[in-house]
C-alpha cells in the first residue's frame, strides 16, 4: 500500500502536496529518541569539559527530509547549556540517522554539574527540516528528565 502511495505521491505538483502535508503533519512525522537509552548524556569533566548525547532522528513521512539545523537545550539544576548541530544531513523516507552532538563546558559549569552529580536534566530540541514539499520546524520536549553520565571528575 505505502509503495502505491509513494508512487502517487510523486507525480503530484508541490502545491497539491503542501495541501495534503501540513507543516503541522510533517512535523509530527518526525520523532526525536536519545541513544543509548540507559545513558543518553555523557559529561566529560577534565580539563577541557564537554558534554555529548546521541539522538536519533527518525523520518515517518512518505519523502526524504533534509535536517537543515538542531539546537539541543539542557537543563540541568542552575545551568542551561545548548549545543549545536549544524551539519544538512539528509534523512531517507522510513528511515532513521544517528547523531552526535557534542559541545563544550565552561569548568564551572562542569564543577557545578559534578558536585550535584545525583540531579536529573531535562532535554529539549529545537530542529529545522527541510523538504521537497516545504520547510517546517520540530520543537519537542521529553516529558522525563534524564541523568547524566560523569566521566573524569
Amino acid at each position: 500500500m505505502n509503495d502505491i502511495l509513494s508512487a502517487v505521491l510523486q507525480y503530484l505538483p508541490a502545491f497539491a502536496l503542501r495541501w495534503i502535508f501540513s507543516k503541522h503533519w510533517l512535523a509530527e512525522h518526525i520523532t526525536f529518541d536519545v541513544r543509548p537509552r540507559n545513558e543518553p548524556v555523557t559529561i566529560f569533566c577534565g580539563e577541557l569539559p564537554f558534554m555529548q548525547l546521541t539522538l536519533n532522528v527518525t523520518n515517518r513521512c512518505y519523502k526524504e527530509v533534509e535536517l537543515d539545523r538542531l539546537t539541543v537545550e539542557f537543563t540541568f539544576p542552575g545551568i542551561t547549556q545548548q549545543l549545536y548541530y549544524l551539519r544538512r544531513t539528509t534523512i531517507p523516507r522510513g528511515k532513521a540517522v544517528d547523531i552526535l552532538i557534542r559541545g563544550n563546558l565552561t569548568s564551572q559549569q562542569a564543577a557545578a554539574i559534578a558536585k550535584q552529580g545525583e540531579s536529573r536534566m531535562r532535554i529539549e530540541v529545537f530542529a529545522e527540516f527541510n523538504s521537497d514539499i516545504q520547510e517546517f520546524s520540530v520543537n519537542t520536549a521529553w516529558p522525563l528528565t534524564v541523568k547524566p553520565t560523569l566521566a573524569n571528575i
